[in-house]
């Protein structure tokens, strides 16, 4: 996993980068983050919104997704302070790891 970082950190232009969510820690996302800071997808906290029908009434599902494995992957709307506590962490671990060169374990 460590090379797969390194690897991708020396893709300096890259626009756009979606990983799954369960695929790196928290803090390693936080880490590749520090280093591709203008790349789309990195994001610690993602809103999405899914709609559908459900015993024939249209509905909507909206929520946050906080990346990293073991975090949750459906926050609801109404627990924005939770949301914005991992969003506040998020980017300390980011400018933590601006000044880091080996990826995290």
């Amino acid at each position: 996993m460590l090379e797969f970082l390194k690897s991708l950190v020396k893709l300096i232009y890259l626009k756009e980068l979606y990983i799954p969510d369960n695929s790196l820690t928290f803090e390693q996302f936080a880490w590749l983050k520090s280093k591709l800071p203008d790349t789309e997808g990195l994001e610690g906290v993602r809103f999405f919104s899914i709609s559908g029908v459900v015993d024939s009434n249209e509905t909507v599902l909206e929520c946050y997704s906080i990346i990293g494995k073991r975090k949750p992957r459906c926050l609801s709307v109404d627990k924005i302070d939770l949301v914005n506590k991992y969003k506040n962490d998020y980017n300390k671990l980011v400018e933590k790891y601006g000044n880091e060169i080996e990826p995290l374990e």
